[in-house]
């Protein structure tokens, strides 16, 4: 019988020369022994695969361990990580980002959890970029609205999950939010998740990452076009296996319009985002799970106080002052039409 490894490792590649020796290192160094590791080439434009042959020389045990794919064109991250998945022999699977990097314990911690509780599922605390993200554990029966309401933030990469449940997982074509899409899926088919309160992921912020748009560019709307699909999978999966109800996506509807905030200084821009899920603009001054700061900068745009960038590359808003001052009486009107 074919050996199966403990922990299998995804990592899809495409165009992170800068960042990838950092994260292969991090997985070379692991502390489990037992594991495998997949690498997929996107058809990179780079020399990301030079470099990660490189170092994949200078550990021989690892290297024996590891496969790498290639893709003759690009297919985007779901489709890679569909790819690598087809190809891991292990009980359990996680994903890595190139880009980012990991702890040397994380996958012995995480699997050990997995075993000594007999979960589907472990999810870890995580870092992005400096910032620690630690997780407030939501009862099992409101963990599927816990990733709707952005309570639990659904990245695959802070997840070991049992490798069969992913047969059960109907992936997205598009690219952004399609962790969402995923986590949604992989938690409702597993029997038992828990968490592992311990820093072991270190997402970097990179400002050439498919997520990061800070342009006034029709980018934008390729990427508000590949959220609204991902939105609507998700949609259709949780309303017609009745796990949540339509005012539980109100945070993922207002998370996929802010991809048009560079483009809040044009009329049409402006119109634009006030029109696409036209309900969230009544119903989420009566959401209750929403962030006060989500509802406030809507009230910043539908009074025409347009977003700027700061050095940091995040959005303030002029006069913010007087948005709070009628933030009383435009919530009154909203509640007197919801």
């Amino acid at each position: 019988m074919e050996h199966k490894a403990k922990v299998g490792v995804v990592v899809p590649i495409w165009n992170v020369a800068p960042y990838i020796e950092r994260c292969i290192e991090s997985l070379m160094a692991q502390t489990l022994d037992d594991m495998q590791f997949v690498f997929v080439d996107d058809a990179t434009p780079d020399n990301s695969i030079e470099i990660l042959n490189a170092v994949l020389d200078r550990y021989p045990e690892r290297k024996r361990q590891s496969m790498v794919v290639h893709h003759e064109v690009n297919k985007g991250l779901p489709t890679a990580r569909k790819t690598g998945l087809e190809h891991i022999n292990a009980e359990y699977v996680a994903h890595c980002d190139s880009d980012d990097w990991v702890d040397s314990t994380m996958y012995e911690k995480m699997y050990h959890k997995a075993c000594s509780e007999n979960a589907d599922m472990v999810i870890s605390e995580y870092y992005v970029g400096d910032n620690a993200i630690h997780h407030r554990v939501p009862s099992d029966s409101n963990m599927v609205r816990a990733y709707l309401q952005g309570k639990i933030p659904p990245y695959v990469w802070a997840r070991l999950t049992r490798t069969e449940i992913y047969q059960r997982v109907v992936f997205p074509k598009e690219n952004y939010y399609e962790d969402w899409v995923q986590c949604v899926q992989l938690h409702t088919n597993c029997r038992k998740v828990v968490f592992l309160h311990e820093l072991l992921y270190h997402n970097r912020i990179n400002s050439t990452s498919i997520t990061k748009v800070n342009t006034y560019s029709d980018k934008c709307e390729k990427n508000l076009r590949q959220c609204m699909a991902n939105v609507k999978l998700v949609h259709d999966y949780v309303i017609n296996n009745h796990l949540a109800k339509e005012r539980d996506l109100v945070y993922m509807k207002t998370y996929t319009r802010n991809q048009l905030k560079p483009k809040l200084k044009l009329r049409q821009g402006r119109r634009q985002y006030l029109h696409i899920y036209p309900e969230v603009n009544w119903i989420q001054f009566t959401c209750r799970y929403l962030p006060r700061e989500m509802k406030l900068e809507f009230i910043a745009i539908w009074l025409n106080r347009y977003p700027e960038w700061d050095s940091k590359g995040k959005y303030v808003y002029r006069n913010l002052k007087e948005v709070k001052i009628k933030l009383k009486t435009f919530l009154k009107k909203i509640v007197g039409k919801s």
